[in-house]
């Protein structure tokens, strides 16, 4: 089957590997249909490591995805060849604290589908847990269904930010994940919602999603920007989403 590696700094190939046979008790798999392009996955390309992953050539990237289940482990239960499916890429342990507590997202065992080790979703067909596939409906697409995982990145920020009705929001940094927060920002209650973003279709997007004002930081400071526009007051809730040293 055909698979799309990362070989090297900003070197993409096309290569044939073996298509999975063996299938776990409790896995499914999954013929892709839909892949998202991360940011993540930008900078693994520019050659660039991501957090605490070390770069190891070549791999598969692709993290976001949903596609259709071809076969399922003996053991599994809740889905059958057929179904239409997105899929969580964090593959927890379960078993230490931090799973144990409700936060598999910072399980220090945890291993990242579509990272440098564990090959993603940018080839025909792929092996996954069963227990971290979730139905999709048929009016939602498959590319809806890859995108169900920077919304859960967002929707996951929102409720650490404890958003209360009538509260004021910035968001800093407007791609995805930035506007999906504006969004989901709204939705909780935020009266008003300032967006930061250098890129002008993403500032424009913001507007559209529900910001208040959108800000260019090239052109204007922000802090001060915001501080004027709440009388000095400044924001109950501000979430960094540029990943940039230089965000305020």
């Amino acid at each position: 089957m055909k698979s799309l590696q990362l070989t090297g700094a900003r070197r993409l190939e096309v290569r044939d590997v073996p298509e999975p046979t063996a299938v776990g008790p409790d896995e499914i798999l999954v013929r892709v249909k839909a892949v998202g392009i991360c940011g993540t996955d930008i900078h693994y390309y520019q050659g660039e490591s991501a957090g605490y992953t070390k770069m190891q050539y070549p791999f598969i990237m692709g993290h976001e995805f949903a596609g259709v289940i071809e076969r399922v482990g003996s053991q599994v239960t809740a889905f059958r060849p057929g179904d239409r499916v997105a899929v969580d890429p964090a593959n927890s342990c379960m078993t230490c604290e931090p799973c144990l507590e409700g936060h598999p997202n910072v399980c220090p065992k945890g291993r990242f589908t579509g990272s440098p080790g564990f090959p993603g979703a940018l080839q025909e067909l792929i092996v996954h847990p069963a227990r971290l596939a979730f139905a999709l409906p048929e009016n939602m697409s498959f590319t809806e269904g890859a995108l169900l995982e920077p919304l859960g990145v967002a929707l996951h920020a929102v409720d650490l930010g404890k958003i209360r009705i009538a509260d004021t929001v910035a968001v800093l940094g407007c791609g995805p994940i930035g506007l999906n927060i504006v969004q989901l920002a709204r939705l909780a209650g935020a009266q008003e919602v300032f967006a930061a973003e250098v890129v002008g279709h993403r500032r424009r997007m913001a507007e559209k999603c529900g910001a208040s004002l959108a800000i260019d930081p090239t052109r204007q400071d922000p802090v001060r920007t915001i501080l004027d526009a709440t009388n000095g007051r400044g924001v109950d809730v501000a979430f960094e989403v540029a990943g940039a040293i230089e965000t305020p």
